[in-house]
């Protein structure tokens, strides 16, 4: 028949019950020998300040800047005759992505072959004039006519080759060229397919920098200010809180902080990762140091730690747990260089009970 756990243990912590245990001055000094301190398992770690004190790790989400991001739209309704590029591809200001085939465009084409030929008649026209008017023999009323006649279609003309040009048309053929170097980060029609006048198409961005959208809980908003330090759990990616949200979700009661991740960050554009935030230790209360969480011990409605005050001699500190993430966490109330008990607390616990 298997014996429980605790049964096997029992003699062992019957034997320490038993053992003398000595109250010096301090209250609460718990002194063991050292075949105690070997049987119970005791093991002790300095408590370190460390370079930044961590908060808590939150789902956050990789996103592009909006002022990074274009969008290539159709300028004409047309059909979508090729395409050069493809989701993920680099291209350089002014490269061409794809080709439409639009009867838009010939008729844009048509009026500003059109537009242009008005505009060479009245130039004509407003030269004769001018030569007639130099000879007496039209009224001033007629060659400011001429003139005004010859703006109108010189406004017309441009008008009409400005919107040729905006449409990027030729032949009935639309270049569509790439505002600015980046990757392609979505395409979003397919050869063959018929769009409508400003449709959307690709969409191109500069991946450097990325920002982080980070969900804080509400509650806990308030401990993260802009230049806290942000660590991607797992990743070797680190950042900077740009800004943090005025106002909450009403749906999901989380706080949105935004951080601007360092150059050389391998993550990618909609990546849904595990951000721990951090504040400098220039910033952390002056007596803050870092413990592994499992030194801590519940004291009432507080937390404690044990601490070592010599070979064999450990008193339990009643400590403010600050913040803790990753197994590490950051405790205000003890001396720097303590040394903290993080195995066998159960047992000193048991044994500091009057």
């Amino acid at each position: 028949m298997t014996r429980h756990p605790f049964r096997r243990c029992l003699p062992l912590l019957m034997a320490v019950l038993a053992c003398a245990v000595a109250r010096a001055a301090e209250p609460g000094l718990i002194e063991l020998q050292p075949a105690q301190v070997q049987a119970l398992g005791i093991g002790t770690q300095l408590a370190e300040a460390g370079a930044s004190v961590p908060l808590a790790t939150f789902p956050a989400r990789v996103v592009v800047p909006p002022a990074q991001q274009r969008v290539v739209a159709a300028p004409l309704a047309a059909l979508v005759e090729a395409l050069s590029v493809a989701a993920g591809d680099s291209v350089r200001a002014g490269q061409v992505l794809g080709r439409l085939r639009s009867a838009e465009a010939q008729a844009l084409q048509r009026e500003a072959l059109q537009a242009g030929s008005q505009e060479e008649l009245s130039r004509l026209a407003l030269r004769r004039d001018e030569a007639l008017h130099a000879e007496g023999l039209i009224a001033d009323a007629r060659l400011e006519a001429s003139r005004a006649a010859h703006r109108q279609a010189l406004a017309q003309a441009q008008e009409r080759r400005q919107a040729l040009r905006l449409a990027g048309a030729g032949d009935g053929e639309v270049a569509l060229r790439s505002p600015i170097a980046g990757t392609v980060l979505e395409v979003q029609v397919s050869v063959g397919q018929r769009v409508e006048a400003a449709a959307a198409l690709l969409r191109v961005a500069q991946l450097s920098p990325l920002w982080l959208e980070v969900q804080v809980p509400a509650a806990l908003a308030d401990t993260v200010r802009p230049g806290d330090t942000l660590h991607v759990a797992g990743r070797e990616a680190t950042g900077r809180v740009l800004r943090v949200g005025a106002a909450a979700d009403p749906a999901t009661q989380s706080v949105q902080v935004r951080a601007e991740l360092a150059a050389g960050a391998r993550l990618r554009p909609g990546e849904v990762v595990e951000a721990a935030l951090a504040r400098g230790a220039a910033d952390a209360p002056s007596a803050a140091l870092q413990v592994p969480s499992a030194a801590l011990v519940r004291q009432g409605d507080g937390v404690a730690v044990f601490v070592q005050r010599g070979a064999g001699r450990y008193a339990l500190v009643p400590v403010k747990q600050l913040s803790g993430a990753g197994g590490r966490s950051v405790v205000s109330g003890l001396a720097p260089g303590a040394v903290v008990v993080v195995q066998g607390t159960a047992a000193l616990l048991a044994l500091a009970r009057p």
